[in-house]
């Protein structure tokens, strides 16, 4: 049996509590079972594992360090605001439900690792220090609601795969905000991310990124056409250029009007 196993509310708080930051993780065993409810638990940098099931309705859990969902286990989001600055590792069952996953900056990580096959609702990972997020080369990272990825003028936040130049993928909805990243190695398997130039983002691609920016499936620069006329359309502006040529030429007055 885990640490706790179908504690109530009241209690759990409580436990968290009285340990205060003593434990180095907070560990679902398996076979046991916790309910956040709408809790807000602060972890003070400690780690979360589940091996069994954790459950969330409305809670607010932060400071986490590192999040590890074990093979077997399950974490059920609900709409849930996790924060953690360390690695989010799911060997086991992850439902996003309608809340929200956010790295940060903290903890003394300048990494994060995610890791696994995991479907966010939103995801937000932001850093103002140049951290690295690695995201597991061949892992697909499926983000159905907001897709946040923001670093900081001169720190950019670098996004990498666990294994280059094996590209990780990521699966996310035109709902984005993109700035100040420094990306290779990344598939995006969903809808384009950061369409345009990496410039408009104040972002960097560092090669072997595909269907980012203006980079087509196969990780080569999209050709902006060149605008081309119809025939009528070239014979229109030949007609056009011609009548204003004419219109420049100089007058010549007849003999009667230079006697004047």
């Amino acid at each position: 049996m885990g640490i706790f196993s179908e504690f109530s509310k009241p209690y759990l708080l409580t436990a968290l509590l009285l340990t205060g930051n003593a434990w180095s993780q907070l560990n679902v065993g398996v076979g046991s079972s916790i309910d956040f409810g709408d809790a807000v638990v602060e972890m003070g940098c400690t780690d979360l594992v589940v091996s069994g099931t954790a459950n969330t309705t409305a809670s607010q859990i932060t400071g986490i360090d590192d999040v590890s969902i074990s093979a077997g286990g399950a974490f059920n989001g609900g709409s849930a605001q996790l924060s953690l600055s360390g690695d989010f590792a799911n060997a086991g069952s992850f439902s996003g439900g309608s809340g929200s996953v956010m790295i940060v900056d903290g903890c003394g990580k300048a990494q994060s690792r995610v890791s696994g096959q995991s479907s966010f609702n939103n995801l937000s990972i932001t850093t103002a220090t140049g951290k690295e997020a690695i995201f597991e080369a061949g892992k697909t990272t499926t983000v159905a609601g907001t897709l946040t990825l923001n670093g900081a003028s001169g720190n950019l936040l670098k996004i990498r795969s666990s294994t280059p130049p094996n590209p990780a993928l990521l699966a996310a909805t035109p709902a984005q905000s993109i700035q100040y990243v420094d990306v290779a190695d990344n598939r995006a398997v969903g809808a384009v991310i950061a369409p345009g130039l990496p410039g408009n983002f104040d972002s960097i691609a560092s090669g072997k990124v595909y269907r980012w920016f203006r980079f087509d499936e196969n990780g080569d620069p999209i050709k902006v056409p060149v605008p081309t006329l119809s025939q009528w359309g070239i014979l229109a502006l030949s007609a056009l250029m011609m009548l204003l040529f004419l219109g420049r030429l100089p007058i010549r007055k007849t003999a009667a009007e230079r006697g004047r």
